[in-house]
């Protein structure tokens, strides 16, 4: 029988550690956490934590928790009413009812709703009352306790067993494994023979940070395996921006050093001061607003809600 984490590569000692936290975790029902940046495979854990257990032959159900209006991601999670009409029965029961007796999988967690969250949260504590029998995975960009869109109490809840997921290039021993796994799949739907990489493009990626992760890794793989030529891919077959890094992964000190720049007027309240920021840091990043949320320390959704309450305060454009 083949190993249920066997996608998941663990060369390193970094993501051993993940592979036994998976094993450690999966046969229980407790409610499991696992943060990471994008691209960094916090699915397959997902998945792993779910083949391991003793629902695995019950369904998985993913929700992703970005990216949906209030409504419609709550009508996933909870379902619609059941309506009669013309003899037919309408609505869907949510994926909180076709998860039962399986594990369900809350993508970007802090993304959801407040409001949804806490409905979420009353129903996961309840579930004998509801008639359920749910394990909970959900996933989140923050590692830290305190997450800035995700309620103190959900957070608990979920955070009962927490799995990190280190960011490719913390754990560049996996690159050789992840290489050649990716090929495989990358040569069967692609109808390529691609064996490898040459000694120059092992040394860029060895000294290239990823901001992407292991996504990014795929996708520039993808890439040079279809321009190739030959059996081996060379430097000139990688994309011409490889190795430009993204201005949204600027580190830490730039960050700091962008946000130290501002000013505000003297007796300014409080109020005042987030909406000056928040204007302003729109003003520097161009009006990229996911930059912009990216520097605040919010949320996409949070900024967007917080620039129609502004327009709606002043009749202001919100930027949007």
């Amino acid at each position: 029988m083949s190993d249920p984490i066997a996608d998941i590569v663990c060369t390193s000692g970094e993501m051993q550690e993940v592979v036994r936290l998976i094993r450690t975790a999966a046969p229980s029902k407790v409610a499991v956490l696992i943060s990471g940046e994008a691209g960094v495979g916090k699915d397959l854990v997902a998945h792993g934590l779910h083949a391991l257990s003793p629902r695995s032959s019950r369904p998985f159900i993913p929700v992703s928790c970005w990216g949906s209006a209030d409504r419609s991601v709550e009508e996933e999670l909870f379902g619609t009413p059941q309506i009669s009409m013309n003899l037919r029965q309408l609505g869907s029961p949510g994926c909180l009812r076709l998860a039962n007796t399986g594990t369900l999988l809350l993508d970007e967690i802090d993304a959801l709703p407040g409001p949804t969250q806490a409905k979420l949260l009353h129903l996961l504590e309840n579930q004998n009352a509801a008639g359920l029998d749910i394990r909970a995975v959900a996933t989140t960009k923050d590692e830290a306790p305190g997450l800035k869109g995700i309620r103190t109490d959900l957070h608990y809840f979920l955070s009962t067993f927490q799995i990190h997921v280190p960011p490719l290039r913390e754990r560049l021993s996996d690159l050789p494994a992840l290489i050649d796994r990716l090929l495989v799949d990358i040569n069967r739907r692609n109808g390529r023979t691609i064996h490898g990489v040459d000694s120059e493009v092992t040394h860029r990626f060895q000294t290239y940070p990823w901001p992407g992760n292991v996504r990014q890794l795929r996708s520039v793989l993808e890439y040079a395996a279809l321009a190739s030529e030959g059996k081996v891919i060379t430097g000139r077959d990688l994309p011409r921006n490889f190795g430009q890094i993204p201005k949204s992964t600027q580190s830490p000190t730039t960050v700091s050093a962008q946000l130290s720049e501002i000013r505000f007027p003297l007796g300014a309240t409080v109020e005042l001061v987030e909406r000056e920021l928040i204007l302003q840091i729109l003003q520097r990043t161009n009006n990229n607003k996911t930059r912009a949320a990216e520097l605040l320390g919010i949320s996409l959704k949070t900024l967007h809600n917080k620039l129609t309450r502004y327009k709606t305060q002043t009749g202001q454009p919100s930027h949007n």
